[in-house]
């Protein structure tokens, strides 16, 4: 290889980690630009031209913060909003991993008549907008006096865990040998243990995946919670941190704002890295990739 070869590949890699750097750069600028106001003062957030950088930090923003969302009976409303999220991250997950793992092993280890039909059927659910069921879901909640309690967003998620997680689990069972029900059987297992002792320890990876992504998908959830949940002390900490937006004056601030948004984004940075291995391992197990 020639010395000019050489010198047009350090010219070309550098040109490619130049454009990664400025592109992280942009990417991340918003997430710098959150984390600086949420250090300022108020007047420091509001001053034009805008400060990158706070004069002297405010870290109490992110304890005040707990006192200006109110209280209800002495208790912030920030820890009434954090315990109601917690309780569907747990219910929600749990039905869903559950619930979604049970029928992909019906549709590839169980044979029953109209199995591939009921499974084209599942997926073609994938294709129906959520806004479409809205109203009828909705009507149904009502009549069974379920408003303004968080049981419309759990129960449906232990019916099947949703087509998306169901397809994703099938093909991750799909790759796993179908010598491990067979050897099963022989040694007198019934489908259940063999479904609890063989095929969900097997499913770690997809599984957290899914788990993950339903946490995720719970967190951020904003439409749901604003649909089904009237009265303050029954929000969730999306509907919370959003319902800040629209009054900015009354918390004390901008900064309390963006400190809130911080508090709120921590959970789901923190637990996507720990698990990342678990996405690609999910992914590369699954055939989904490429």
């Amino acid at each position: 290889m020639t010395s000019s070869v050489k010198r047009k590949r350090r010219i070309f890699a550098a040109t490619v980690y130049l454009v990664l750097i400025i592109l992280a750069v942009i990417f991340c600028f918003p997430i710098f630009m959150l984390l600086s106001r949420s250090l300022m003062t108020t007047i420091e957030s509001t001053v034009v031209p805008a400060r990158f950088f706070p004069k002297v930090i405010q870290w109490h923003n992110y304890v005040d913060i707990f006192k200006a969302v109110g209280e209800l009976d002495g208790v912030s409303y920030w820890w009434l909003w954090f315990k109601n999220t917690v309780v569907l991250e747990v219910m929600i997950i749990a039905g869903t991993v559950l619930s979604s793992v049970w029928v992909a092993y019906g549709f590839t280890r169980i044979k029953f008549p109209g199995r591939n039909i009921v499974f084209a059927i599942v997926i073609g659910t994938m294709m129906i907008p959520s806004t479409v069921t809205m109203i009828p879901l909705y009507t149904i909640f009502a009549d069974l006096n379920w408003l303004n309690t968080l049981h419309p967003l759990i129960w449906p998620m232990w019916c099947g865990g949703g087509a998306v997680n169901i397809f994703l689990v099938v093909q991750f069972l799909r790759t796993l040998p179908r010598e491990l029900n067979e050897s099963a059987r022989i040694d007198g297992a019934s489908e259940f243990r063999t479904f609890f002792r063989i095929i969900l320890p097997a499913s770690v990876p997809i599984l957290t995946a899914v788990g993950v992504g339903a946490f995720v998908g719970v967190w951020n959830d904003l439409v749901n919670p604003l649909l089904y949940l009237n009265t303050k002390d029954m929000w969730t900490l999306a509907l919370g941190v959003s319902s800040l937006n629209v009054n900015v004056s009354s918390i004390g601030g901008i900064p309390y704002v963006f400190a809130a948004c911080v508090i709120f984004s921590l959970p789901p940075v923190i637990l996507f890295t720990a698990a990342q291995k678990y996405f690609i391992d999910s992914v590369v197990m699954s055939g989904i990739k490429g």
